[in-house]
C-alpha cells in the first residue's frame, strides 16, 4: 500500500479545506451575480413578449392597410365621377 507521512497529510488536508473555501466563495459568487442580473433578465423576458405583440400589430396592420388603400381610390374615384374631371 502507498503510505504517506503525516506532513504530506496535512498538506492534503489544507489543500481540500482551501478548495472548499473556494468552492463556497464561487457559490455566493454566483448567487450574488444571479441576483444582479434577475432584472435585466426579467427585462428581456418582457422585451420578448413586447415583440410579440408588435410582430401580431404588424401582420393587422398590412390588411388594414390594403383596405385603407381601397376606401381611399375608391373615395377618390367616386369624387372624380361627383365632381367631373376638370
Amino acid at each position: 500500500m502507498c503510505e504517506i507521512d503525516k506532513a504530506e497529510f496535512e498538506a492534503m488536508v489544507r489543500r481540500q479545506e482551501a478548495s472548499e473555501q473556494a468552492l463556497k466563495e464561487v457559490r455566493e459568487d454566483i448567487r450574488q451575480i444571479r441576483a444582479d442580473t434577475s432584472g435585466i433578465v426579467d427585462f428581456f423576458d418582457s422585451a420578448t413578449g413586447a415583440f410579440k405583440v408588435l410582430n401580431w400589430i404588424g401582420k393587422a396592420a398590412k390588411p388594414l392597410g390594403y383596405i385603407a388603400a381601397t376606401v381611399a381610390a375608391v373615395a377618390g374615384a367616386w369624387a372624380s365621377v361627383k365632381g367631373g374631371i376638370k
